[in-house]
């Protein structure tokens, strides 16, 4: 979870995250498309990382691939530092933008679910944080958009994956509940992105470039949406 302006104590809501939310929306494929063959230990910061459950699992399911990790998680919420030290090897109980030991850390940052609900300047200056975490043929995995338009056909195209297909039948009813979760969060993995360092830093600039092209009335309707997200 990720602070913002109205922080009163740092006893923020837990942002309850389940166990195999890094597997069903394609987060763990992507690093392992990005670590294939590599024989080195992991490095993975996982940026509003919560109780670290989700991390944790997607740790396990790489150990089972070969793939060795160090997770290191940042989240300011006070609520959750027990179970974060408890599911990740390193938990940092701070606000990201004040983390400043971590540069040049990370083969992999992730920052997913934790900076939709605020503001275009605080998403520019967290994405940014996160290209400074990265080494230098590190990745950013994120979901976070630059403000961009929404398209009316394509959200109601996203409604198809609600409906079972004759795939999530292929192993038998057994398994018809994995599949069908898995193509229930298809419209998550597509929306997730892969950047290198330098395209994290463009991108950055990107989600600044897209909030201020905003109008007045829509930043004020963005910023009463936050709100309401957030009570």
């Amino acid at each position: 979870m990720i602070k913002t302006t109205r922080s009163v104590n740092g006893y923020w809501p837990i942002n309850h995250t389940f166990a195999d939310r890094y597997v069903v929306t394609g987060i763990t494929n992507l690093i392992l498309e990005h670590v294939t063959n590599s024989k080195k230990k992991l490095i993975i910061i996982d940026v509003g990382c919560s109780k670290g459950v989700a991390m944790k699992y997607a740790q396990n399911y790489l150990e089972q691939k070969n793939i060795k990790s160090v997770t290191i998680g940042i989240d300011v919420s006070k609520n959750i530092v027990n179970d974060a030290k408890k599911n990740l090897n390193e938990f940092i109980n701070k606000d990201v933008l004040h983390v400043d030991d971590c540069d040049e850390k990370a083969d992999v940052v992730i920052c997913s679910k934790a900076i939709i609900f605020v503001t275009g300047e605080i998403r520019y200056n967290i994405i940014k944080k996160c290209s400074k975490f990265l080494k230098n043929d590190g990745i950013l995995i994120t979901d976070v958009d630059c403000f961009e338009k929404s398209n009316l056909l394509d959200e109601l195209r996203l409604f198809q994956y609600i409906i079972p297909s004759f795939s999530c039948f292929k192993n038998g009813l057994s398994r018809f509940y994995e599949e069908y979760r898995m193509r229930f969060y298809t419209p998550l993995r597509k929306k997730m992105k892969k950047k290198s360092k330098s395209d994290a830093i463009n991108y950055a600039e990107a989600i600044l470039s897209g909030w201020q092209s905003l109008s007045s009335l829509q930043k004020l309707d963005w910023k009463l949406v936050i709100n309401w997200k957030l009570f």
